[in-house]
């Protein structure tokens, strides 16, 4: 990880509006090289920028009326192109009272933002913290006015999700295998019937199945991270582990005593949620248990590393979807953390929903979009 999130170019005489958007920024824990923060009276100008890019995962630049001061000479054009060249990335930034037409040839094919009618245009703001984060492309899909998300968006958001676990499927392992959710996991096992044949759905590297089969269980573990599986087939044995997609497996109708999902449907978006649902219902006995642990109150987001999120806003929320597809009798765990995968600074409320499979007619749901019933089998 770079120290920078971002490199603030800019021309001093629109010093007072930059000023305003860096520290909007850093409100939102955006790490941003700016000279007025970072450069100390002595200090080599020069070598401080040219530190300042190799240090930064990308490149704001902001265009005024007045240009854009340094990257206009041929000199820090150099930097420019070198570090286009390594991979960073450019963010042009259209300041008040700025026409599009001012943007320099050489910065028009990159995605910008406008501020040119306000500097505190939150909207705006949004738009370019997630072009830090992630990238524009990614912040349009998951646009509130862009909802619900097009199969192809859907796709591109499962596959961006698989490909991030596999990368860091080693660290997460190591921050998680030793440490499972034990309160939850207990209580998921007071409410079952001993030597319960469990799905773990989304398993990662097989640390809850590794402990649910200490307790007696029998269990089959399923991820489309190819990684997070061979990892758990290595560090657990007595539980079958195979790469394969929750939202459509392959197991036949009434299979399991419990599924168990568990920080795994949170990367499934919720124009597919009630599917997912219907599908735990398929392979589950009646009487069946489900237990689903999902994070609330936060917005969804695709985060740095490239994994989707779906927050919900509720428990009420999600009692409701659970009641619509027949699950009864629900008990919650509301919990909250500060531990996370790559140790940021962050507080995550997790709500873990504990439901029994009762067949009979599904309640009324009033949620944000329609339900997307599957198909009967």
């Amino acid at each position: 990880m770079k120290l920078y999130d971002v490199f603030i170019s800019y021309n001093s005489k629109d010093l007072h509006s930059v000023c305003d958007i860096v520290l909007a920024l850093r409100r939102h824990s955006i790490r941003c090289w700016f000279d007025k923060f970072v450069l100390l009276p002595g200090m080599n100008f020069q070598k401080e920028i040219e530190n300042g890019l190799k240090h930064s995962e990308k490149i704001l630049v902001f265009i005024g009326n007045n240009g854009i001061g340094a990257w206009e000479e041929v000199e820090y054009r150099t930097y420019l192109n070198e570090s286009i060249k390594n991979g960073v990335t450019i963010i042009p930034i259209l300041l008040p009272e700025t026409d599009k037409e001012e943007i320099p040839t050489f910065l028009k094919n990159f995605q910008w933002v406008d501020f040119s009618k306000n500097i505190n245009d939150p909207e705006s703001i949004d738009k370019l913290i997630s072009g830090i984060n992630t990238n524009f492309q990614e912040f349009e899909l998951l646009h509130k006015s862009n909802r619900p998300i097009s199969n192809s968006g859907l796709n591109k958001l499962k596959f961006n999700t698989i490909q991030a676990y596999n990368k860091i499927a080693e660290k997460f392992a190591e921050v998680w295998y030793d440490h499972p959710p034990y309160e939850i996991l207990d209580m998921l096992t007071e409410i079952i019937p001993k030597e319960s044949l469990i799905l773990d759905a989304g398993c990662g590297p097989g640390h809850h199945a590794n402990y649910l089969k200490k307790q007696g269980h029998n269990i089959v573990g399923i991820d489309l991270s190819e990684s997070m599986i061979n990892i758990a087939r290595k560090a657990t044995e007595g539980v079958e582990f195979m790469q394969m997609n929750m939202l459509n497996t392959t197991f036949l109708r009434n299979t399991f005593d419990c599924v168990w999902s568990v920080g795994s449907a949170l990367h499934i978006p919720r124009e597919e949620f009630l599917s997912l649902l219907y599908e735990y219902k398929r392979v589950l006995k009646r009487n069946g248990t489900l237990g689903l642990s999902l994070q609330i109150e936060r917005d969804s987001e695709i985060v740095k590393d490239g994994r989707f999120f779906e927050f919900y806003e509720s428990r009420e929320e999600l009692v409701s979807l659970l009641n619509y597809v027949g699950f009864n009798n629900i008990s919650l765990k509301y919990s909250e953390t500060s531990r996370n995968t790559h140790g940021e600074n962050i507080i995550l409320k997790w709500l873990t929903l504990y439901g029994e499979l009762e067949i009979e007619k599904p309640r009324d749901y009033h949620g944000s979009f329609e339900p997307q019933l599957v198909k009967k089998r």
